[in-house]
């Protein structure tokens, strides 16, 4: 979503008042049971800055997602993606950086899968998600430079999450 100024129509979550949620969102979000947690923004935010949606980021929205789906009685999810611990690194996205990668182990060959690398931003967001895949990715132990894979403007982005969603669920069916 591209940021707008001038409106005083958006909402927020009652405790997560650092979202800023458009009204198109919002008349979605109004058919959960969270429904009276939506409430307008406070009038001293300023309305001269512009504000983009929460939920145009894929992290927030795909909390949201989780949180009904998974029929939970409260927005944690919802908070601990949106609000990162102090310390912790954004996603570099598509700028080069130097760290340890998360990887995932191929196992047919024992090895890293090729060309497919996590930053510790987007991890900490799929072990939030999908606790189950706490053990999926290993964190390789020499810092290199490479671009993030999870970088959610990708058009592998979907299918990579779809791919989690769908482990995830047979995982948690087997149990």
């Amino acid at each position: 979503s591209i940021p707008v100024a001038g409106y005083q129509d958006w909402y927020t979550i009652e405790g997560l008042d650092h979202l800023d949620i458009c009204p198109s969102c919002v008349k979605q979000m109004r058919k959960s049971k969270f429904r009276d947690r939506l409430i307008l923004s406070p009038v001293n935010k300023s309305r001269t800055e512009p504000v983009r949606c929460a939920m145009s980021e894929p992290w927030t929205r795909l909390a949201w997602m989780q949180t009904l789906k998974k029929k939970l009685e409260r927005l944690d999810l919802l908070s601990e993606v949106t609000r990162p611990s102090l310390g912790t690194k954004s996603c570099t996205g598509r700028i080069i950086s130097d760290q340890s990668w998360y990887r995932i182990i191929d196992s047919d060959t024992g090895s890293y899968l090729p060309q497919f690398n996590v930053c510790s931003a987007c991890i900490r967001n799929i072990k939030l998600l999908w606790p189950v895949h706490r053990g999926t990715f290993e964190r390789s132990s020499t810092p290199q430079e490479r671009v993030c894979d999870f970088v959610s403007d990708s058009p592998r982005f979907i299918r990579y999450i779809d791919a989690l969603d769908l482990s995830a669920n047979r995982a948690e069916q087997e149990d």
